[in-house]
């Protein structure tokens, strides 16, 4: 393997703690909609529809079921947290000279928030939704595809901005969406992993909640 050039990290499980598997399973939980927030995965998850459609969909429920930005922030102070060890991981990668990404699939609110509280700093951050507030209340978003094969896709574009290849890069994951980007990268670590099939996709399998677990694999 290439010394590594750049990590992307996951949001959901990798970049924070929460006692909820996702973002958006925090948000069912919280506004009610778990039940019909199901029906539209299963939809995603048979073919019927993008993953930009099921979280424009998902985005229009909550709506439908009145969150505001009073909930939403609440939500996230009350739930979510950085992972213990972000800030000092960020930092050393940036010591060695290592660039850092975040892809995910969740809500790029949800990190501008953490940005700010915990001063995080990442060089790259692609998000595949995006809420818009109006009045303190949640109007609709910015959604894409960029989950799933659509990491790959982002990790490309950022690749050819950085001039290094899918070899000279790491991802740090957890779940079956950080699959296909597992596939392409010279290292992939599972962080935590929430199904055997990611364990035995990666190179590394890291069962701790300090993420500093993941520098003693990143070769400079």
């Amino acid at each position: 393997m290439s010394k590594v050039k750049l990590v992307v990290f996951d949001f959901d499980g990798v970049m924070i703690d929460s006692p909820f598997y996702s973002c958006w399973q925090l948000f069912d939980k919280v506004l009610g909609c778990e039940k019909e927030d199901r029906i539209l995965k299963k939809k995603f998850f048979e073919g019927d529809i993008d993953y930009k459609t099921w979280s424009k969909e998902t985005t229009n429920l909550y709506i439908k079921y009145g969150l505001n930005e009073r909930i939403f922030y609440e939500t996230i102070k009350k739930h979510i947290k950085p992972m213990e060890g972000l800030e000092e991981t960020l930092n050393e990668l940036k010591k060695r000279k290592i660039k850092s990404a975040v892809i995910s699939g969740s809500i790029l609110n949800i990190f501008w928030f953490l940005e700010r509280r915990y001063k995080i700093r990442v060089d790259h951050v692609s998000f595949a939704s995006q809420f818009y507030f109006k009045n303190g209340k949640l109007q609709g978003g910015k959604f894409t595809n960029y989950d799933f094969e659509g990491k790959v896709e982002v990790l490309g574009r950022i690749c050819e901005k950085e001039k290094i290849s899918f070899k000279d890069c790491a991802v740090v994951g957890d779940s079956k969406n950080d699959l296909p980007i597992f596939k392409k990268v010279g290292l992939a670590i599972a962080f935590n992993p929430k199904s055997k099939e990611v364990e035995k996709s990666a190179h590394i399998v890291i069962k701790t909640k300090d993420l500093r677990e993941i520098l003693n694999y990143i070769q400079e």
